[in-house]
């Protein structure tokens, strides 16, 4: 969710009547020395006769534009970030973890057809999850990457990173063995995802 942070003094101009309408309400708002959330900008437009796909629309065409400004709102505590969509890729990473452990390491599973699960969450396990969990604990802004960058990032960290933990292991009495490498990589992909959503959070914070 994002709220309004500010209209740009200047702007190429403008054709659309709706964005002139948004303008033209913000600055009514400023006027009044009251900062208009999304919310109160779509229900004016929408009363106005403007649908609420074309207003978003238009908003986010704004926002690109430079012409407003809008900052992400963060959630009033941790309980509620938690809560919020913020941390689905918390939620993400902690259950893929899970179901793999289970599936892998609990269940044994190796019986067709259900083994295809075990090979889809241990390759989703492997070759993406730590890399995952380590860029957002590096770029934890969503505007640091986009979605490709951090997919793309995503497989070639955990392509080094998979490798980093089979070395160590392989010094250690447990050896390169599947509990140990499954054991070690849940414990470093939750401990980074744990951390960039800590980092995220208390980002968010600064912006309200």
């Amino acid at each position: 969710m994002k709220r309004l942070k500010r209209l740009s003094k200047k702007y190429p101009d403008i054709e659309s009547d709706l964005v002139k309408s948004i303008v033209k309400y913000i600055r009514d708002q400023e006027k009044k020395e009251v900062t208009p959330s999304i919310t109160s900008i779509v229900e004016s437009m929408v009363s106005s006769g403007y649908s609420i796909r074309d207003v978003l629309r238009a908003i986010s065409k704004m926002e690109e534009s430079g012409i407003i400004d809008l900052v992400e709102i963060a959630p009033r505590d941790f309980k509620e970030y938690l809560r919020s969509p913020f941390s689905l890729d918390l939620w993400f990473v902690l259950s893929a973890t899970l179901s793999t452990i289970l599936i892998v390491l609990v269940f044994g599973i190796t019986q067709y057809p259900l083994v295809t699960i075990r090979y889809v969450l241990g390759t989703i396990f492997v070759l993406f999850i730590p890399g995952f969990s380590l860029i957002q604990c590096l770029y934890y802004r969503r505007e640091d990457l986009d979605d490709l960058e951090r997919f793309a990032l995503s497989i070639g960290l955990s392509l080094a990173l998979v490798p980093l933990v089979g070395l160590v292991l392989n010094y250690t009495p447990f050896g390169i063995r599947l509990p140990p490498v499954t054991i070690s990589l849940s414990i470093l992909s939750i401990i980074l995802i744990v951390c960039g959503t800590i980092r995220r959070y208390r980002y968010l914070r600064t912006l309200s």
